[in-house]
């Protein structure tokens, strides 16, 4: 249960007065108990917003041909999941 008088962080959970703004520990803003009661209804996805940050959480999900990696980044982009295609070894050696 979310007090609405309380702010929390949506990656941690922990718990703020209503002047704080980001998390401590997480660095990210803070969401009031009816906006976190709406984020755990809709799911994280539905919350995100804009290109990957530095405080990401970031995996590698697969390995393969630009084209098929382009098609993962698509569909993954049409349920606000930050993606980012990177080459480990330089890529296809193109300057």
């Amino acid at each position: 249960m979310y007090d609405a008088e309380l702010k929390y962080c949506p990656k941690c959970n922990d718990e703020y007065m209503l002047t704080a703004d980001r998390c401590a520990a997480c660095d990210i803003p803070l969401l009031t108990g009816d906006e976190m009661v709406s984020f755990l209804a809709n799911g994280p996805r539905s919350a995100r917003q804009g290109a990957l940050t530095a405080t990401d959480d970031v995996v590698t999900i697969h390995q393969g041909p630009m084209a098929d990696l382009k098609h993962l980044k698509q569909l993954c982009e049409q349920e606000n999941i930050g993606v980012a295609i990177t080459s480990e070894g330089g890529g296809c050696g193109k300057s």
